[in-house]
């Protein structure tokens, strides 16, 4: 524990944090996915026929994504929990874990249903509904990317624990919320 009983760092997940991020990935997002949808001849259907796709990759994307967290916390050792937080959904802990477990969880989505959503490109019927996937799961790891982020300015040792507004980084040898 720190001297005073305080943790090391606290970030908050602030809207205008995790939106200006949210944003910036979809602007990047969109640039290369219409590059790319050129050249991997990514046809974009009218209105009506977009809707039911964008649904399905939300559908497909939002659950999927919070089940790689809890797969990966899983795969580590820790029993996950979710939040739902209109209009974040997210997956949460009871006890402390250390940073480099949560790194894994928090970039394991990005990294597996990315792999997954580019897997399906070859399929062109499939192409658009691969496009989106990829679009929403890489806006909706903004907030793991941030975190995962701030995470790595402090030491390998450190827990993290999670908080109803965000995360607190504890030293090693805190007592706060420790498995």
């Amino acid at each position: 524990m720190t001297q005073d009983g305080a943790p090391l760092a606290t970030y908050a997940f602030s809207g205008r944090v995790l939106v200006g991020l949210g944003l910036g990935l979809a602007l990047v997002h969109t640039v290369f996915l219409g590059l790319g949808g050129t050249l991997l001849d990514v046809s974009f259907p009218s209105a009506r026929e977009f809707l039911p796709w964008l649904l399905a990759a939300l559908a497909a994307v939002v659950p999927a994504h919070e089940g790689v967290h809890a797969l990966a916390a899983k795969s580590l050792g820790h029993t996950p929990g979710f939040k739902i937080d209109l209009p974040r959904i997210f997956t949460t802990f009871a006890t402390s874990l250390p940073r480099d477990h949560v790194l894994v969880i928090a970039l394991a989505p990005l990294v597996v249903l990315n792999a997954l959503a580019l897997a399906l490109f070859p399929f062109s019927s499939l192409r658009l509904f691969a496009a989106l996937c990829l679009l929403l799961n890489t806006v909706g790891s903004a907030g793991d990317i941030w975190l995962a982020v701030k995470l790595l300015g402090h030491a390998r040792d450190t827990r993290v624990l999670a908080t109803a507004a965000g995360v607190e980084v504890w030293p090693h040898a805190s007592e706060a919320g420790a498995e």
